[in-house]
């Protein structure tokens, strides 16, 4: 389906140009430009992700099964739930993740953020679109919202996974005790002890 095209395309490009090979490149070829690479990668992320969603949307309706009241319900819960994780995350990860720092003079902290929500779970912006994609799914199970729902916690699965090896990269042993300690995604999960 042209829809899950759409979804690769979109996580090619997020994930291609998120590689240190791609970055290491760019600051060599663009080195000039190159302080503006994270702003870029992200106002291109958005713009794809947002013409996702869209063309996701535009689909006619096509249920795969007519959600009762106690379904839609779990589906409001699920997603003001999502956006009450996924806000405090992404306002707290702006400043360093979006690339806008290349205008303010304020440092960049780049320790490892065990607080807030990191305490339940060591990637609360996934927990939370999770829940989120899951809301919209449970809310109006039709076939393009199943398909997205599959690809965002597919490709969100995957990425993790690399994520994970960056992050034990940069922080090593003290990564390593925090992941021993906090579960990945799924806060009462049952930490699994080596």
């Amino acid at each position: 389906m042209l829809l899950v095209l759409v979804w690769l395309i979109f996580a090619f490009t997020h994930s291609v140009f998120a590689t240190s090979a791609v970055k290491r490149y760019m600051s060599i070829r663009f080195p000039t430009f190159f302080i503006y690479y994270r702003l870029c990668y992200s106002i291109t992320a958005t713009i794809i992700f947002v013409c996702v969603a869209w063309f996701n949307f535009s689909f006619p309706p096509d249920l795969i099964w007519l959600p009762p009241a106690a379904e839609k319900l779990a589906a409001v819960l699920c997603s003001i739930t999502g956006v009450a994780i996924m806000v405090p995350c992404m306002t707290g990860y702006f400043y360093e993740m979006s690339g806008i720092d290349v205008f303010f003079k304020r440092p960049v902290d780049g320790s490892l953020k065990v607080d807030g929500m990191n305490r339940f779970v060591r990637h609360p912006l996934y927990s939370g679109t999770f829940l989120f994609v899951a809301g919209i799914l449970l809310w109006y199970p039709g076939w393009a919202n199943l398909i997205s729902f599959v690809c965002i916690v597919g490709y969100t699965l995957v990425g993790i996974t690399y994520e994970e090896m960056k992050l034990r990269n940069a922080f090593g042993s003290q990564y390593t005790e925090y992941s021993k300690k906090v579960p990945m995604i799924i806060p009462w999960k049952k930490r699994r002890h080596a």
